[in-house]
């Protein structure tokens, strides 16, 4: 009697195991409370919050994660980071109350200007609340705030926000991708990517190709942003600071630094290497190839009579006219 007891109990746990996966296959179906096939619902933290301001207002304050991701194409290597504490309140800021509504002089160069990288196409936003709910990604480019199914949320004018997302990182290297995938042709611009200040005046922002921006109420024009390096700045005809490495300074305070060059010139012929000798000596003769001949008894050709180490102006050796 007790073997065929435990016997049972071994069949019917046996049989509870086998039936867990099918189970937990049909519990939507047997969820207390819900009628027949009613799938479970679905838990706040998995249930992605649409991208408008309305919604950003509503949950501002819980908002604890911004991601920024670069995108350059590549996938999950493209470049990213955390945005800080008063970061996230500056970007909110930004989006809810202080974005600015006047287009600038700039709005109407992007279009018609070189793109420095066509891979990059802007930057987009990825927020998450304190329980884990995550918003809709947001995508900031040429010019505007725009939601994942294409609604513009807001009109970026002047790029600041985009300028302003690359200074964000704590990581050099990030903030250089910025000057390489923007055009920079103001000192703000220059400024909000992060890159180094001097303090002089006027005040000048480093770019990573060794030009600078100088500070300056000058507003740059169509042509000047289109000038990519000195000689173009040269050619332009602007304003050019005689220092060594020459600087051309286009409108709008962008200086391009005159690179280095190498210049080759053919020589032809014979080349008259001038000899001359120390007071009081004399060269030795030269002989039937136009060399000259060391003395006998003399230390590299030096005349004897004459200290050692003396110059004689050019190595002895040399060909000379005859």
């Amino acid at each position: 009697m007790i073997r065929q007891s435990v016997w049972v109990l071994a069949c019917g746990l046996m049989a509870a195991v086998l039936a867990m996966p099918q189970a937990h296959a049909q519990l939507s179906r047997q969820t207390f409370g819900l009628p027949y096939e009613t799938p479970l619902p679905v838990m706040p933290q998995d249930n992605v919050l649409p991208m408008n301001l309305d919604t950003l207002y509503q949950f501002r304050e819980d908002i604890d994660q911004v991601l920024v991701v670069v995108e350059m194409g590549a996938g999950a290597d493209n470049p990213q980071w955390l945005m800080g504490a008063a970061q996230r309140e500056v970007l909110l800021d930004s989006l809810l109350q202080f974005m600015p509504t006047e287009p600038t002089p700039q709005d109407m160069y992007w279009p018609k200007l070189h793109k420095p990288d066509p891979a990059y196409q802007g930057i987009r936003l990825v927020m998450r609340t304190v329980w884990g709910r995550n918003f809709a990604p947001m995508l900031i480019f040429e010019g505007r705030v725009s939601a994942e199914n294409g609604a513009v949320l807001q009109a970026d004018h002047g790029r600041r926000m985009e300028y302003w997302m690359f200074g964000t990182s704590r990581i050099r290297r990030d903030q250089m991708i910025g000057a390489s995938v923007l055009p920079v042709i103001t000192f703000e611009q220059c400024r909000l990517l992060g890159q180094p200040i001097v303090y002089t005046r006027p005040r000048q922002c480093l770019l990573p190709d060794n030009n600078l921006l100088l500070e300056t109420a000058e507003m740059p024009t169509l042509k000047a942003a289109q000038i990519r390096n000195f000689d173009e700045c040269l050619e332009d005809g602007k304003a050019l600071i005689a220092t060594f490495p020459r600087r051309c300074v286009a409108a709008g305070g962008r200086v391009f630094t005159e690179p280095p060059r190498v210049y080759e010139t053919a020589v032809s012929g014979t080349v008259d290497v001038p000899m001359l000798a120390p007071t009081g000596l004399s060269l030795p003769p030269t002989d039937a190839t136009g060399l000259r001949m060391a003395p006998q008894g003399s230390v590299q050709g030096i005349p004897q009579g004459s200290p050692q180490g003396s110059p004689l102006g050019t190595p002895l050796g040399l060909p000379v006219q005859p």
